[in-house]
């Protein structure tokens, strides 16, 4: 008699098990997200992107191509293209140049806010960044934003990159 509930007992638990780990695992969770965002977008440490779309002889194909690699796992394609349209998605590697730094992400804070109807939903961030001069001086900045977060093709992405004019407070 126990051996015939003991059978689906274990089914149900492995389940839960296997569930767990896909959920763990999964890669979807939507502040695992956003921190891998924030690392990749405050963290430059060439301008080949920014060297290429300066060069003419450079097919703009080639350049969306290489910033849609670089945050495909964590935006959305609208977000990269109006990121690239505004030019707010190379605004490090522009700095980067013109300051002859390096910038990293030392670490950030993250509040998520309240879903909204259709399930989208906004982080604020507080990200502490390091600004390395090639003379060896180090400048670390705070700055403050929000990423707007909605779920594409079954995986949490970025709908909107950070406002354009974060690199005017390393100058």
């Amino acid at each position: 008699m126990k051996i015939k509930y003991l059978i689906p007992s274990l089914i149900g638990f492995i389940a839960v098990v296997v569930i767990g780990i896909f959920v763990i695992m999964g890669g979807s969770n939507s502040k695992t997200v956003v921190e891998k965002f924030l690392k990749t977008y405050y963290t430059v440490e060439n301008s080949d992107l920014y060297n290429l779309m300066m060069n003419t002889v450079t097919k703009s194909e080639e350049i969306v191509a290489d910033l849609k690699y670089k945050y495909n796992d964590y935006a959305t394609d609208k977000a990269i293209n109006q990121a690239i349209a505004n030019r707010v998605i190379l605004e490090g590697e522009e700095l980067a140049v013109e300051k002859d730094c390096t910038i990293s992400l030392k670490s950030m804070e993250l509040t998520k806010g309240v879903d909204s109807l259709n399930g989208d939903f906004a982080y604020t961030y507080v990200a502490k960044i390091l600004v390395k001069y090639f003379d060896n001086t180090i400048k670390e900045i705070s700055l403050n934003g929000y990423l707007l977060m909605t779920e594409d093709n079954g995986k949490w992405k970025v709908a909107v990159f950070p406002k354009k004019g974060w690199s005017a407070d390393v100058a």
